[in-house]
């Protein structure tokens, strides 16, 4: 996932927008000698090195760069898009690594503690491991915050008057 927060002027930079020179085609051509404010971004990946920060150069015309690369190798996206990267622009791929580490999170070493079974009206008591917590989790929420539940989630309070029957 890549966010961007683009709103110029309600973000504070201490560093000048870099140098770089690219024309706009349109009804009245212009050429800019900016890139204008710089915005910050994140990427949120398990390509990303954790807790890392990247300093390299990069614009919306980064990910154009990034899509380019994995969706049709050898060929740019545009000429606009190129001569950016030829100014100095970097893909999106530069901020990624390649030696991806996936450390999942340890299983549970405490059995969970599920005292109900969705209900004596149900002749299935839950199977998995997510429905029992499911259970347990419900049941606690209503036991520890009643009004609040009650008031937010109504059908909470028929499926907990139906387990008791």
């Amino acid at each position: 996932m890549i966010l961007y927060y683009d709103e110029h002027g309600g973000f504070y930079d201490h560093v000048s927008p870099p140098n770089i020179a690219y024309q706009i085609k349109g009804i009245d051509a212009y050429s800019f000698q900016s890139l204008g404010p710089r915005i910050p971004g994140i990427i949120i990946s398990p390509f990303v090195k954790p807790g890392s920060v990247s300093h390299q150069l990069f614009d919306h015309t980064s990910v154009l760069q990034f899509l380019a690369e994995i969706f049709t190798p050898n060929k740019t996206y545009s000429s606009s898009v190129e001569n950016r990267r030829k100014s100095g622009i970097m893909s999106i791929n530069n901020a990624l690594v390649n030696d991806v580490v996936l450390n999942p999170p340890p299983a549970p070493t405490v059995p969970l503690n599920v005292q109900t079974a969705l209900g004596k009206s149900i002749a299935v008591a839950p199977q998995s491991d997510m429905q029992l917590s499911f259970d347990q989790a419900t049941t606690q929420l209503l036991t520890s915050n009643p009004a609040e539940m009650t008031k937010k989630f109504p059908e909470l309070i028929q499926w907990r008057d139906l387990k008791t029957k």
